[in-house]
């Protein structure tokens, strides 16, 4: 078996236990987007510690750069609002390719609506 067959069958697995689900297309490669819910940390701990450590390393690149603010980053759970540069194409358009569509992502989940 290949690695991309064992990468397609663990998350083949993760989605039959619940642990991720789909949530969307890319646009530009066209493949599968996940989202992964709480039962991660049930199904598999080292995959959700990773997956918690690309959260705060993500808010903290764009927390850096303006397009996020946090409260009071000294705090437990600080409170962590999209500043007015995310709506700003150009500020956006200026971003790392690869870092556009992980803004993409945190705007939609902090969208209220």
């Amino acid at each position: 078996m290949s690695k991309d067959d064992n990468i397609d069958r663990m998350v083949d697995d993760l989605i039959l236990a619940g642990a991720i689900e789909v949530d969307g297309i890319d646009p530009t490669t066209g493949e599968f987007l996940y989202k992964v819910t709480d039962k991660m940390e049930l199904v598999n701990k080292d995959l959700y510690d990773a997956h918690l450590g690309a959260i705060y390393a993500d808010t903290m690149y764009f927390w850096e750069r303006g397009f996020l603010e946090i409260d009071d980053i000294t705090s437990k759970n600080p409170i962590i609002a999209l500043s007015s540069k995310c709506f700003d194409l150009k500020a956006i358009s200026d971003l790392p390719y690869d870092r556009i569509p992980i803004l993409m992502s945190i705007i939609k989940a902090m969208d209220p609506n």
